[in-house]
């Protein structure tokens, strides 16, 4: 019943009962249904933090991960390179001396000059060919692998000697002559090669840089190259052959030997 303030008509409505429980139920209905999603927004919303913070954990761990695999690799090259260093410092000799450093190349030719010496006095007329043979060191560093043509050797042949300097180290022609061929070979990386007088060639390979061009006439001691890394190396320092007449020499041993 429904009584107006005014004094007004009042009014009688009448509801049936099962409008009336329809209606409480859906309110039930609803309500619960409010609060159910108010908690699965809430869990979904909690996954959704959890599963954003797994994903910035995973970004982390795979940039670590990436960092010790650079760490690991550069540990690695860092060993390798120890390993090559030590292996190319010694040189074989009989069981009962075990193993030695190899000697630098400069003591080898010091002791070739004093054998020469009685003979260049002798032989004073060959004093120009002397001149022109590639007798010097090509640049400064220490042998780390010496000249060895036999094939069936234990580490394999060796046509030249390896010179272990530092990467940009000045390689220099070791007698006067006009380049030749400039390549860059699947093994010795970039190479020069320098004809000289006498039928004498030589070459200086695992450059990084040419500073002369084909053809160009270069003097004793003239910077030809600067030392690298390239072709099958593992370590900067040049590799140096000496060539007489198409056939590979000793370069520590023969090429200060002039003929007559």
């Amino acid at each position: 019943m429904f009584v107006p303030e005014d004094n007004g008509k009042t009014f009688t409505l009448r509801i049936p009962k099962y409008v009336f429980h329809s209606v409480l139920i859906f309110l039930v209905i609803f309500f619960s249904g409010i609060v159910l999603l108010l908690y699965k927004s809430g869990e979904i919303a909690a996954k959704l933090q959890v599963l954003s913070l797994i994903r910035l954990e995973n970004e982390k761990l795979s940039k670590e991960n990436d960092e010790l695999h650079r760490i690991t690799e550069k540990i690695n090259r860092l060993d390798r390179l120890s390993k090559y260093l030590n292996r190319l410092s010694s040189t074989p000799v009989s069981a009962a001396e075990g193993h030695k450093t190899a000697p630098p190349i400069s003591s080898l030719i010091n002791e070739k000059v004093t054998s020469i010496k009685p003979q260049i006095v002798q032989h004073s007329s060959t004093s120009e060919k002397v001149g022109s043979l590639p007798n010097i060191l090509p640049v400064e560093g220490w042998i780390t692998r010496q000249f060895c043509p036999d094939s069936t050797a234990l580490n394999g042949g060796h046509q030249g000697v390896d010179f272990a300097a530092a990467l940009g180290t000045p390689i220099k022609s070791t007698a006067p002559g006009v380049v030749g061929k400039i390549e860059n070979d699947k093994y010795f990386g970039l190479i020069i090669t320098i004809f000289h007088e006498n039928g004498f060639v030589t070459r200086y390979g695992h450059c990084s840089q040419i500073l002369v061009s084909k053809h160009d006439r270069v003097n004793r001691g003239q910077t030809i190259a600067l030392v690298g890394n390239t072709g099958r190396s593992t370590a900067p320092h040049l590799h140096y052959e000496v060539i007489k007449d198409g056939k590979n020499i000793d370069p520590a041993k023969h090429v200060l030997v002039h003929n007559d």
